[in-house]
């Protein structure tokens, strides 16, 4: 009598059509096993590496690996061929969730699918008590951006992995993005916040303005304001947001959520730019294309 004679199937396949869970860890996958091994009718000398490859070829369960040129692949067991990128990408570490350019995307505001960005937050640190200087700030933004090398190929789709600050997951919520069920996304105002303080993982300056500008009518100002003073940020991105909110004709009573915090610096809407423009009013260095784009968007409005 074969193994597939033996092991009963059938209720394999009810438990994981039951499950809310799609993508496994290996140790989750190999837990389950272990826990059912003996409700499944699998033998005694069957091993669990060997079970584990006789549902890999006799379900509907596959083994889906995640490529990096500079880390270890993640592997990943995933029930059905229809499992969106995002949910396998929201896998790959423990409480992550879609930020950025993938949070433009969840929320309805453009992006690409095949562009995925999730946020890992860090542990919390000490607060920084360094003082900031202008001569810091002009040195730091002079430079190109960091990017992180944690990037991993999924077909045809690359996940980038960030490590974020520690919010406590603030402002993080489930929502259901198009044909991909329900994901953990940051809020349209958390979101706004993250793009504005890295516009490369949203497509530049000129998509951040594009998202301020879409959801004029969507957002809570107030909220972005509160997010903004509880991530506590060291730079005084209060002046990038205020700047964008007035490109993107956001009303003055808005704008003095962010006006009122006092401004010292001059500060930059993104690194390594080539001769910036100065907003005086928010004392913000900004692309010179992004002036003639704000002013024809917004009229659009």
């Amino acid at each position: 009598m074969s193994l597939s004679d033996k092991i009963e199937a059938d209720k394999i396949q009810l438990f994981f059509e039951a499950s809310h869970q799609r993508v496994f860890w290996p140790s989750d996958f190999i837990g389950i096993l272990r826990r059912y091994k003996s409700a499944w009718n699998v033998p005694r000398r069957v091993g669990i590496d060997e079970f584990a490859e006789w549902i890999l070829k006799n379900s509907s369960m596959q083994l889906v690996e995640l490529k990096s040129p500079h880390y270890d692949s993640i592997k990943r067991y995933v029930w059905g061929k229809d499992v969106a990128a995002e949910t396998i990408a929201l896998s790959t570490k423990r409480g992550c969730y879609l930020s950025h350019g993938s949070a433009l995307w969840a929320h309805g505001l453009g992006g690409s699918e095949q562009q995925i960005y999730v946020n890992h937050e860090q542990r919390e640190k000490p607060p920084n008590d360094s003082n900031l200087t202008q001569e810091a700030i002009d040195r730091a933004f002079q430079n190109q951006p960091r990017h992180t090398k944690s990037i991993y190929k999924l077909g045809e789709c690359a996940i980038t992995i960030l490590n974020g600050k520690n919010t406590n997951r603030r402002g993080v919520k489930r929502i259901n993005a198009p044909g991909t069920g329900a994901l953990d996304v940051t809020s349209l105002e958390r979101t706004l916040i993250d793009v504005a303080v890295r516009p490369q993982y949203a497509g530049g300056v000129c998509r951040v303005l594009d998202a301020f500008i879409a959801t004029r009518d969507r957002i809570s100002v107030p909220r972005l304001a509160r997010d903004l003073e509880a991530l506590d940020y060291t730079y005084p991105y209060h002046q990038a947001i205020g700047f964008y909110l007035k490109c993107a004709g956001y009303s003055a009573k808005d704008q003095r959520l962010f006006s009122r915090i006092s401004t010292h610096f001059d500060f930059y809407l993104c690194y390594g730019m080539s001769k910036p423009l100065l907003d005086p009013e928010w004392r913000v260095y900004y692309p010179s294309d992004l002036r003639e784009r704000s002013g024809s968007r917004a009229a659009e409005r």
